[in-house]
C-alpha cells in the first residue's frame, strides 16, 4: 500500500510531524510511506518513510502512485488545527493527531536524524563564551493582508505579541547575559528586527539545529526552535503568552506562562491555528508586564 502523509505547515508542525511518521510506520511496518512537506530538512536521514518531496512534487506524486491505485492507498492530509479538541486544548497536539489518523500514541517525542557528516562537523560559531541562544519572534507573517508562514514571507512583522518575547524584553535579556555569554538570536532572513549586543542566527534549519546543540542555554517561544529544542533533548527555557504548553509544549523544558491579563478585549487567541493578533487586542497595559524579567 502506499501512503501519503502531507504535513501542510511551519517548522515546527513538521517536527511534530516526525512522530506521527514513526507511528504510522510502527503501523505500516510493510507499506511506502511518501512524505509530503515543505520543510524537507526536518525529515532529513527520517528512516520512517520511503519518498519525501515538497508540495511542488505532489501532483507527481499522485499522478504515479495515487490516481492508477485508488485500491491500494492511503490519503492522509487532515488538518489537525481544525480538530475539535485542539481548538478546545483537550490533550496534546501528538494525542490528537495521532487519534485523528488511528494510531496509537504512547508518549513517543520527535526526533531529527544526522549524517555522519553533521556529526562531524557542527556549524562553526563565533564566540569566546558560553552560548545563549534567544528565540524571539516566531513565524506568523502577513503576506497581502493574509497571515502566511515564514517560508513565503513577503512583509515583516516587527512584533506577535500573541507569541514572540516583548521587545523590551528581549532587549533586557541581553543586556542581563551579554557579559556572560555570547548571544544569537534566530531570526529569520527577512525580518527587519536587529538587538545590539548579540548575533543574528540566519543560518538554515540544519545550522540551527547545530547551534542549539551548542548552546550552554536557550531562551524561546512557541515556535520551531522549542520542538526542535526537544527533538534533541535540550531543555530549555520557553516562554508562552497565549499558547498553551500542555497543548504544544514538552515536559523536559521550563514552561513559563505569561502573567495573567490585565485587560478584557476581543482577540482570538488562540483559535485553531491563528498566529496573530493585532496590538489592539493585547489584554496588558504595557508590553512590559506580560512576563517578568526575574523569571528568566
Amino acid at each position: 500500500m502506499n501512503i501519503i502523509f502531507e504535513v501542510n505547515g511551519g517548522v515546527g508542525k513538521n517536527i511534530i510531524a516526525t512522530v506521527i511518521l514513526e507511528l504510522l510506520r510502527k503501523k505500516y511496518p510493510n507499506d511506502k510511506i511518501i512524505v509530503i512537506s515543505d520543510a524537507k530538512d526536518i525529515f532529513f536521514n527520517n528512516p520512517h518513510l520511503d519518498i519525501l518531496t515538497d508540495f511542488e512534487g505532489r501532483v507527481d506524486i499522485l499522478d504515479k502512485y495515487v490516481h492508477n491505485n485508488l485500491d491500494n492507498c492511503l490519503i492522509l492530509v487532515k488538518e489537525v488545527y481544525n480538530e475539535p479538541d485542539y481548538i478546545s486544548s483537550k490533550g496534546s497536539i501528538y494525542e490528537i493527531w495521532a487519534k485523528m489518523y488511528d494510531l496509537e500514541y504512547n508518549g513517543e517525542k520527535p526526533k531529527l536524524y544526522f549524517s555522519e557528516e553533521e556529526k562531524n562537523t557542527p556549524v562553526k560559531l563565533v564566540n569566546k563564551k558560553p552560548i545563549l541562544v534567544i528565540h524571539p519572534h516566531g513565524g506568523a507573517l502577513a503576506k497581502n493582508e493574509h497571515i502566511q508562514l515564514i517560508s513565503y514571507y513577503t512583509k515583516p512583522l516587527y512584533y506577535n505579541w500573541s507569541r514572540d518575547l516583548p521587545l523590551i524584553l528581549t532587549k533586557k535579556l541581553i543586556e542581563k547575559y551579554k557579559d556572560d555569554y555570547t548571544i544569537y538570536y534566530i531570526k529569520h532572513s527577512s525580518q527587519p528586527q536587529t538587538f545590539e549586543g548579540a548575533i543574528p542566527a540566519e543560518f538554515n534549519l540544519r545550522g540551527i539545529i547545530s547551534l542549539l546543540q551548542q548552546a550552554d542555554k536557550r531562551i524561546l517561544i512557541d515556535s520551531f526552535a522549542q520542538h526542535m529544542a526537544a527533538a534533541l533533548e535540550l531543555p530549555s527555557t520557553v516562554c508562552w503568552v497565549t499558547t498553551n504548553p500542555d497543548v504544544l509544549g514538552y515536559e523536559i523544558h521550563e514552561n513559563i506562562k505569561a502573567n495573567p491579563y490585565e485587560l478584557h478585549t476581543d482577540m482570538n487567541c488562540y483559535s485553531g491555528y491563528n498566529l496573530q493578533e493585532p496590538l489592539d487586542n493585547i489584554p496588558y497595559t504595557k508590553t512590559a508586564n506580560i512576563f517578568n524579567i526575574k523569571d528568566l
